[in-house]
């Protein structure tokens, strides 16, 4: 199984969640994958300059592309799209993660060549939740899907919202995104212990991205182990 932490889970922290001792943290706990998250654009320039061998022993890469633009044809977008290609190429990453609701003109990502991926969105956004949704954007460009079981959550408590989105879009399903949810997004699994979002995901066959921020450094190991031991 390919399972690790995004970086993002560190965002709480005071601490450069692109040095070196990170990814070296994340693999003695014994993850094999990760994802590097941007979806504050300001962290490009960090991504762009990030050696290589920081991720030797990952056999799973992913980025989260920016979510604080929206994508269109223009000059911003272009920009991003175009650093994210040769990002994709230096580090051979083999998903980038789109949220939907922030693109306005999908013909801007067949221009680039790069492993894009369609996430759904949680009750906070006016879109992207229902398999319907994903029907449309799916039409627009032919793309990976992401499960992010955490919105799923947000939007439908029984979770039968899970087994229409793997249903419909199994055959693209590149990534699964896992958390838990309480009285705020992405927390930790070891509080929350919603263990029947772990059984969702642990038998579909692809990569999975622990989402979970952390408060400090200690709670990594506790929620690795946390969700080690539902995993079977």
């Amino acid at each position: 199984m390919k399972i690790g932490f995004s970086n993002g889970v560190l965002y709480k922290l005071d601490v450069d969640r692109w040095s070196k001792e990170h990814y070296k943290r994340f693999l003695d706990l014994g993850v094999n994958a990760v994802e590097l998250n941007i979806i504050d654009p300001d962290h490009l320039p960090s991504l762009k300059a990030m050696p290589k061998e920081y991720l030797d022993g990952f056999e799973f890469i992913s980025i989260h592309a920016p979510a604080m633009i929206y994508y269109d044809q223009d000059d911003e977008t272009k920009r991003i799209l175009a650093e994210l290609e040769l990002i994709s190429a230096k580090l051979n990453i083999d998903s980038i993660v789109i949220h939907p609701d922030r693109v306005h003109n999908w013909s801007v990502f067949k221009e680039y060549n790069a492993p894009f991926a369609i996430e759904n969105m949680d009750n906070r956004k006016d879109k992207g939740q229902l398999v319907s949704d994903l029907e449309k954007y799916f039409k627009e460009l032919d793309a990976h899907f992401v499960l992010d079981i955490n919105h799923v959550l947000t939007v439908d408590p029984t979770l039968q919202l899970a087994h229409e989105l793997i249903a419909a879009f199994e055959d693209k399903l590149t990534e699964v995104h896992l958390s838990g949810y309480g009285p705020s997004s992405h927390v930790c699994l070891y509080q929350t212990e919603q263990e029947e979002l772990i059984d969702l995901v642990k038998d579909l066959g692809v990569p999975i991205i622990i989402e979970s921020v952390v408060s400090e450094i200690p709670e990594l190991e506790k929620e690795w182990d946390y969700i080690q031991s539902k995993l079977g």
